[in-house]
């Protein structure tokens, strides 16, 4: 029901998208409170104002319905698309392979790097299945032509992140930034948890770390 609990975990409020479910059960409750006024015929003391009739009140509700398109559109996330349907399930579930072995920067440098297409080579230099996104790889290797990955994860120039210290120094999982990847079988379009400055800080205090502003800003 609305009003009980807006989020189920830290995860959940930090998801671009739960976020606007977050914005959107707000105003529904304010809605749901004014419509109560209107039908109960009480009509006092309403967002701020005194004795408001009933066309006021419901002049507020189509104001808030404006600014709840405006906030979803505005805080909308980017949807990224890439150039293949590709599985993380069967790569990590089925065949038992290991995120460093597609992004191989992970463990020992600061990005965690893309997949080339000669890492592509090692498992696809022919068919294994049926699929569309498997015959675009085989192509790609055959041809030698690297496949545009497009990055979901980007942190504003000012930040600096290193996978190294996180992974091999920190002995952090890559399912505590980027969720559950290892069952998804699309690629994401948007960041699984968004990578808030809010999120890092309180990892870093679980972890009782160092958060001083310059560790991370620079």
């Amino acid at each position: 029901m609305i009003g009980k609990k807006l989020f189920q975990t830290k995860s959940d409020l930090y998801n671009p998208l739960n976020k606007n479910l977050i914005l959107t059960k707000i105003i529904l409750l304010k809605c749901r409170n004014l419509v109560r006024r209107i039908l109960s015929k009480q009509a006092t003391d309403v967002m701020g104002f005194k004795s408001k009739t009933a066309n006021q009140i419901a002049f507020d509700l189509l104001g808030v319905g404006i600014i709840l398109v405006f906030q979803l559109g505005c805080n909308a996330p980017q949807v990224i698309n890439q150039p293949i349907a590709y599985n993380h399930s069967i790569h990590v579930n089925d065949v038992g392979m290991e995120c460093a072995e597609c992004h191989t920067g992970v463990e020992n440098r600061a990005r965690a790097t893309l997949p080339t297409v000669e890492i592509c080579e090692t498992c696809h230099s022919e068919m294994n299945g049926e699929t569309e996104a498997e015959a675009f790889v085989v192509a790609a290797v055959e041809n030698n032509e690297e496949i545009l990955w497009n990055r979901v994860y980007e942190l504003p120039d000012h930040v600096y992140f290193s996978h190294r210290r996180h992974i091999s120094l920190g002995k952090i999982e890559c399912t505590q930034c980027h969720g559950d990847i290892q069952d998804f079988e699309m690629p994401p379009q948007i960041p699984y948890i968004a990578q808030t400055m809010e999120f890092c800080m309180d990892c870093h205090e679980e972890q009782k770390v160092n958060n001083d502003c310059l560790a991370c800003h620079r």
